[in-house]
């Protein structure tokens, strides 16, 4: 079913109740386009159980409220990126605990832009394998808590811009499995998070990360933040990491090594 709804930009209604697609495969660009798309009727006979791609698959759906996936069933799905990118109208999403990541290895800008979004469960999320999350939270700027307790980062390689723009978060829950080992790029991770007043980084390794740059930019309520173990012996530019955070009253900074530094 790729592409089968591909930028079909003047449809408001799509009725799919009774699609049987017990034996697709692939689901990628599937409702890519549909702009002005306010009403998506799946049914239970929207089996996935046999889809491994989805990227991209609601990409661009910007008049779409609410989507229910409460019959998706995805253990089999391998890429999720772009999978809702701009859909700037949802306000609902539904996830069951059939809607399993543990075979997804890239979801950069999965939820890129939905900036009316105001919560999201991630509890059933198994992120083991994904290696790219760059722009995963873009711009959802209505998100006052995203809780990323169960996420296994371990093989994840870019993380610039994950959080950019979550200009209302208040929370940010991480945990030691949120592992950075073979990160290398932070660049814009925490851009314009205004509305934050605590970060707990203290599980960070930063031995590998390059790209420092806009970091925490505009963090303007961030209160504190503990460094102390950031190691920036690889970075080559932290240009406008700490610009507009204004609350910080001191920074430990001093097991900072910047060999490499060309830009600050």
């Amino acid at each position: 079913m790729i592409k089968i709804f591909y930028e079909c930009s003047s449809l408001v209604s799509i009725d799919l109740s009774n699609f049987d697609t017990s034996s697709v495969i692939n689901m990628e660009y599937m409702f890519y386009g549909c702009s002005i798309l306010q009403t998506l009727t799946l049914s239970s006979n929207f089996v996935t159980s046999k889809v491994m791609n989805m990227s991209h698959m609601f990409y661009g759906c910007t008049k779409l409220q609410s989507i229910d996936l409460s019959y998706f069933d995805t253990q089999l799905v391998n890429n999720m990126e772009y999978m809702f990118y701009g859909c700037s109208e949802l306000k609902t999403l539904t996830l069951s605990s059939n809607f399993v990541t543990s075979s997804v290895t890239d979801m950069n800008h999965m939820f890129y832009e939905c900036s009316k979004l105001q919560s999201i469960d991630l509890s059933n999320f198994n992120t083991q394998l994904v290696t790219d999350m760059e722009y995963i939270f873009y711009e959802c700027s209505k998100l006052q808590s995203i809780d990323l307790s169960n996420f296994v980062t371990s093989s994840v390689i870019n993380m610039e811009y994950m959080f950019y723009g979550c200009t209302r978060l208040l929370t940010l829950t991480l945990s030691s499995n949120f592992i950075t080992l073979k990160v290398e790029n932070m660049n814009h991770m925490f851009y314009d998070c205004s509305s934050l007043q605590s970060l707990d980084l203290s599980n960070f390794n930063t031995s590998l990360v390059k790209n420092m740059e806009y970091m925490f930019y505009e963090c303007s309520a961030l209160q504190s933040i503990d460094l102390s173990i950031f190691n920036t012996s690889k970075v080559e530019n932290m240009g406008y990491m700490f610009y507009g955070c204004s609350q910080i009253q001191s920074l430990d900074l001093q097991n900072f090594n910047t060999p490499l530094l060309k830009n600050s």
